[in-house]
């Protein structure tokens, strides 16, 4: 349970409950592709894999589905000795087309997360955001590393971020200058889009 009964959920975990609840949905009509959900495991545990990894079908091929699947697998499975501890998914069809929110929304969902959370105050200029998604997901990897290391002697651990759609973002976005070509060895990053896109051509 991500928040406790009882609670108040606020306006940013609603954001990320409306993120997992459509996973949930997607997910349902999955079936199959297992040499796809595969590679996306085989590069969320390598450590020599440092840039994002890259999801490219026609418009309604099942990547949505086959990502929305693939995070709700995954975020059931987490455990203090799993080798992925924060799962942030974010999904385009779902969400709107400025740039500042979703990198906002994913450094808040960092945020938010116990595990990886840095204390840090997070800018609202969206000028100023747009540049910050791999100075502090670098910070909250670190911060996870350093929280699992000490409590459970082991380090190594992994967050995943999962961006489906990129081609639905605003066309400044989509020139990706925004995007960490090179990442720490325990962020993972996968990222979809549909084929001839112009995202696809900027992968």
């Amino acid at each position: 349970r991500d928040f406790p009964v009882g609670s108040q959920v606020n306006e940013k975990q609603e954001m990320m409950l409306s993120h997992w609840a459509f996973a949930e949905r997607k997910a349902k009509g999955f079936i199959g592709r297992d040499e796809y959900t595969r590679a996306i495991d085989a590069y969320a545990a390598s450590p020599l894999e440092r840039g994002p990894f890259v999801v490219v079908g026609m418009s309604g091929a099942g990547k949505s589905s086959m990502l929305s699947s693939w995070c709700h697998s995954l975020k059931e499975s987490i455990h203090d000795d799993s080798l992925v501890q924060v799962v942030v998914p974010h999904f385009g069809e779902l969400a709107g087309q400025e740039l500042h929110k979703m990198i906002h929304y994913l450094i808040e969902s960092l945020e938010q997360n116990g595990k990886c959370c840095t204390g840090e105050e997070i800018p609202h200029e969206p000028q100023t955001i747009i540049h910050q998604l791999t100075n502090w997901s670098r910070a909250a990897a670190h911060k996870l590393n350093k929280q699992s290391s000490t409590e459970h002697g082991k380090s190594g651990k992994v967050i995943v971020i999962v961006l489906d759609g990129l081609d639905l973002l605003e066309k400044n976005a989509q020139t990706l200058t925004w995007l960490p070509e090179k990442l720490p060895s325990n962020i993972k990053m996968i990222v979809s889009c549909n084929v001839g896109s112009s995202i696809e051509k900027v992968l």
